[in-house]
């Protein structure tokens, strides 16, 4: 589609007055403009900025209560924003969200569905509801569910809490949605179901699917995102390409020598090395780190010296997460925000 072509989900007078925006670009899986949402005084999410291209997986993270759901709710139309717009392919998230519905898969957090009906009874709703009912359809649904192995003659009220996230998951990726928000999708999950969705929700991105999930375990952002965005107090507070937060980011290194001698003169010639920091010495093993512009330079410094045993390791998502948490800390402490 041509960039240049929009959607007006409402009538243009009517749209000045609801706020609604009508310049929205029609070849942009999903996009967010100074999206934001308050309750009373509280500001949930401030001017979220976000887009997501086809084939684009986005980890979302931060701490309870800093506003990944309200985001996910809001791309869903669950809620209205109270400024800003959300909109995917062109439709508005709140205006013009039947629309929009019709290319996304969402997994809630809390999957929340009638306890009456079975599984098959859901995944046949699902069918209907989207006018995809068709035998190929139907066997899109029935391979979704064997891939996770779903028992789905089950009432949803009979199932576990992992078996209703297994459910979730099939109801939101069978149909190949062009757009996918995961809530903590491994939720319950055992590691055998997680491999499996790990599996389906890559297979969906290889496919052009723009892919949005928030996660606690970071672990699993770190194997699945190409990009990472925290959000903190409703704020951005850091992005980052993961190619280049690997990049920006100190690597770890372990060295063992003969010698306590040896030890202290390794040492001394790392901590003599620009882009090398933290060195410690502990009897015959020296610890620092290191940021990949000065791999050569450490490399050449190991190989001058008896080295018996090394290893080095990534900085974790973890690590990243947490330095720049305390980053933003400090920077609130002394009248800084987030971006």
């Amino acid at each position: 589609m041509s960039a240049d072509r929009t959607v007006q989900a409402v009538d243009p007078v009517d749209a000045v007055a609801m706020g609604v925006e009508t310049d929205l670009p029609t070849d942009v899986p999903l996009l967010c403009r100074g999206l934001g949402k308050r309750y009373g005084s509280m500001q949930a999410l401030d001017g979220l900025d976000l887009r997501i291209g086809p084939g684009d997986v986005v980890g979302y993270l931060g701490p309870n209560g800093s506003g990944k759901t309200t985001t996910l709710r809001l791309l869903t139309g669950a809620l209205r924003p109270s400024e800003g717009s959300a909109s995917l392919f062109g439709h508005d998230c709140w205006s013009d969200r039947r629309r929009a519905h019709e290319r996304l898969g969402y997994v809630p957090s809390e999957p929340d569905y009638d306890p009456r009906l079975t599984g098959a009874e859901l995944l046949s709703l699902s069918g209907r509801l989207r006018g995809r009912d068709r035998a190929a359809d139907r066997e899109a649904r029935k391979r979704t569910v064997q891939r996770l192995g779903i028992d789905t003659g089950r009432r949803v009220g009979e199932l576990s809490r992992g078996n209703r996230q297994k459910l979730a998951l099939a109801l939101a990726l069978w149909h190949r949605p062009d757009v996918l928000l995961l809530d903590e999708p491994s939720t319950g999950l055992d590691p055998l179901a997680q491999d499996v969705m790990h599996d389906l929700v890559t297979g969906a991105a290889d496919d052009g699917a723009a892919v949005l999930f928030s996660s606690h375990v970071l672990s699993e952002v770190q194997q699945l995102a190409r990009r990472v965005v925290l959000l903190h107090h409703g704020r951005v507070i850091d992005r980052a390409d993961m190619a280049e937060l690997w990049r920006r980011t100190p690597h770890r290194l372990k060295a063992i020598v003969a010698t306590a001698a040896q030890a202290v003169d390794l040492a001394e010639a790392l901590g003599h090395t620009p882009g090398v920091g933290a060195v410690e010495v502990e009897d015959r093993t020296v610890r620092c780190r290191f940021s990949s512009t000065v791999m050569n330079d450490v490399v050449h410094t190991l190989a001058a010296r008896p080295v018996l045993d090394l290893s080095v390791e990534d900085t974790s998502l973890d690590e990243w997460f947490d330095d720049a948490l305390d980053g933003f800390t400090r920077a609130r402490a002394h009248g800084g925000g987030g971006r």
